[in-house]
């Protein structure tokens, strides 16, 4: 029997807490969620194992998991990565397609203190009826089963998995991904602090109302808003102009850098050459007035080391280089012009290309060869990749809605078709020193789309089915 993990309820708030000790640093011990080779050593559920795996391991990415049952059930979780600071630190979302109307938001600590580290998990449920389902779906028990197996593995590797039963056999035509599976990090991570929580939690989301008595009131908020591409970056013309050339289209991968389009360059590049040519001539004129000061430099001296030289031959000596010294002035003040010249139609000429600053993939396009632009005109939306879509809608009363409210929505085009999301984030802080944010009542709805027909700026009509509300 291995340590006991403590866990701690707040009772003025839907949260638990958890903590489990291991004899190791907390790099191993961060690795060992954060590695396919290790996670598929210890992450073991009793009666369950790991069929499907699907990570995009960043901030705003998400991650999906399966896990089967000895029933040959598929329990399904998914949720968003909101922070993510190794070797210490974790915190996600967690919902389950068995009950995507609940969220819990789960934050992960990893404290080091001699050698050995202390595992924190901090999870906030939307509602307190939905903490005392996940304490009472066997938490504890879960919890101190998989995290003795984690234990295990740090201290003995691959030998404490010798003694495990073999895993059952897949089911024909099962989808599994092949080792390694990806760095699975915090989805790991929530299975484990939520081990009993988990699959566990998943399983019993939804519980008998005749046992369970009168449960919560579903309400419904209505909200319009527009799709938006998750760390999305807009390009914008920065000159005014005719788009002469358009390389990237929608759904297209980019990298840092990557030209999209350009904007009357043509004529800025020659604009740019012919200050390039007039500060090359100024430069030679430089160099040629300087070299008449120089020999009229030598003929004063040569004046002035005659003994018989009169003073009309020394004053003409004199004037001359008086005149080549201003004429030298003179080139080197054209020159500074033609020099500033080629900087600004070089800078024009760079400013005509509409460059990508991010690694990614074009999300929206709305440039088309031909057409005259504005300065400050939106040409293009790119997105890190895969891109994941948001929501932003603003409701009359926020304080009705909860993270992981279950979302129906319809958007421009498609009115016919309906697709399903979840609250993810309501409201914006307020600014320093300002009372309210403008953006409390912003409502942010994660928007799957997993056929690839929605598109950044379509507006969505959305109903939010409220949280737990007692009769």
């Amino acid at each position: 029997m291995g340590e006991k993990p403590e866990i701690t309820m707040d009772a003025d708030n839907p949260v638990i807490s958890l903590q489990r000790s291991f004899d190791a640093p907390r790099s191993r011990v961060f690795e060992a969620f954060t590695r396919a080779e290790d996670v598929d050593r210890w992450f073991k559920p009793s009666g369950f194992r790991l069929v499907e795996c699907e990570i995009d391991l960043r901030v705003g990415g998400s991650w999906r998991v399966a896990l089967r049952g000895p029933q040959g059930e598929t329990h399904r979780l998914s949720g968003e990565y909101r922070e993510i600071d190794a070797p210490q630190r974790l915190v996600q979302t967690l919902r389950s397609d068995d009950a995507p109307q609940t969220q819990a938001l789960e934050t992960l600590v990893f404290s080091e203190a001699d050698g050995k580290t202390l595992l924190t998990s901090t999870i906030t449920h939307a509602s307190a009826a939905s903490r005392d389902r996940h304490v009472a779906s066997g938490l504890e028990k879960r919890a101190a089963q998989l995290l003795d197996r984690l234990a295990d593995h740090l201290q003995y590797g691959d030998a404490a998995a010798m003694d495990d039963p073999p895993a059952p056999v897949a089911a024909p035509g099962e989808r599994r991904t092949a080792r390694p599976l990806g760095r699975i990090a915090a989805a790991l991570a929530v299975l484990v602090a939520l081990a009993g929580g988990g699959v566990y939690w998943t399983m019993q989301q939804t519980p008998n109302a005749a046992a369970t008595g009168p449960g919560p009131v579903a309400h419904k908020a209505s909200a319009t808003g527009a799709l938006v591409a998750v760390g999305a970056v807009a390009l914008r013309a920065e000159v005014a102009g005719p788009i002469e050339l358009v390389d990237c289209d929608i759904g297209g991968e980019v990298v840092s850098g990557t030209v999209c389009a350009t904007i009357d360059e043509r004529a800025r590049e020659a604009a740019r050459d012919h200050a390039e040519l007039v500060m090359a001539e100024a430069e030679e004129q430089i160099r040629i007035d300087e070299g008449r000061v120089e020999a009229a430099t030598a003929a004063l001296d040569r004046e002035k080391r005659k003994r018989r030289a009169g003073a009309r031959a020394a004053e003409k000596a004199q004037a001359a280089l008086d005149e080549a010294q201003q004429r030298a002035a003179r080139s080197k003040t054209a020159f500074e012009r033609a020099t500033a010249a080629f900087e600004s139609a070089s800078e024009s000429a760079s400013r005509a290309r509409i460059v990508s600053p991010i690694d990614g993939a074009v999300a929206s396009r709305k440039a088309e060869a031909g057409a005259t632009v504005a300065e400050g005109e939106e040409l293009f939306v790119v997105a890190p990749a895969p891109i994941a879509l948001q929501i932003e809608a603003r409701v009359a009363d926020p304080s009705e809605v909860h993270v992981g409210d279950k979302a129906t929505f319809t958007v421009d085009g498609l009115d016919n078709r309906a697709f399903t999301g979840a609250v993810g984030k309501i409201g914006r802080p307020a600014a320093d020193g300002a009372d309210k944010s403008p953006d409390a009542d912003l409502v942010v709805i994660d928007a799957p789309d997993p056929d690839h027909v929605l598109k950044p700026g379509m507006t969505a009509k959305v109903e939010i089915e409220t949280g737990a509300r007692p009769q």
